[in-house]
């Protein structure tokens, strides 16, 4: 395995066991079985480590919510729940990626700005992807039309990630309660 991929794999197993701020590049070369300066050869510091490691994760979930948004047969709606569910799957064997992207994003400013460019272009594809899909709720009368789509699939793509801190071993909050809301608002009836 390429040096680079074997420090990354380093760097998420430790991310699995201990917050990132916690993590040194000498336990990233402990782990890794290479020296710290062979670190410094493939990432310029720690940040720049995590932030590719980051979007090495964000292009991984990508390809699956493509292959789930796009593989899935049934009407727009039932294609979402199939999109969530890869979101939620993906975060529940990845749980460090959240915690990886909120240090990265509590670390001003971000020392690499490419980093940054990468993170809004992967989210960017994936909020397109639940606008597709919405665009068929819309045509299909399963969603309204004087909404803006681009805003309900930001929307969407937030309750993706509001799931996670609910999801245990066991989901807790049915999809129908999440669709429910989505389709019908909070507002009494």
């Amino acid at each position: 395995m390429p040096t680079r991929n074997r420090i990354l794999e380093a760097t998420e197993e430790l991310c699995a066991k201990k917050l990132p701020h916690k993590i040194t590049l000498d336990m990233v070369a402990s782990t890794a079985k290479v020296g710290k300066g062979t670190i410094y050869e493939h990432f310029s510091s720690k940040d720049d480590l995590l932030g590719k490691l980051a979007l090495n994760l964000l292009e991984d979930l990508r390809g699956e919510m493509m292959d789930a948004g796009l593989s899935t047969s049934g009407n727009s709606l039932n294609r979402l729940v199939e999109l969530g569910n890869t979101y939620i799957s993906f975060i529940m064997h990845h749980p460090m990626l959240m915690s990886i992207i909120v240090f990265l994003q509590e670390s001003p400013p971000w020392t690499e700005p490419e980093a940054f460019d990468g993170f809004t272009q992967i989210e960017s594809v994936m909020v397109s992807l639940i606008d597709s899909l919405v665009k068929l709720g819309v045509k299909e009368g399963t969603f309204r039309s004087d909404i803006d789509t681009r805003t309900l699939s930001f929307f969407i793509m937030g309750v993706f990630r509001a799931r996670k801190p609910f999801m245990t071993k066991k989901q807790t909050v049915s999809d129908e309660d999440l669709l429910d809301l989505i389709l019908n608002g909070a507002g009494s009836r």
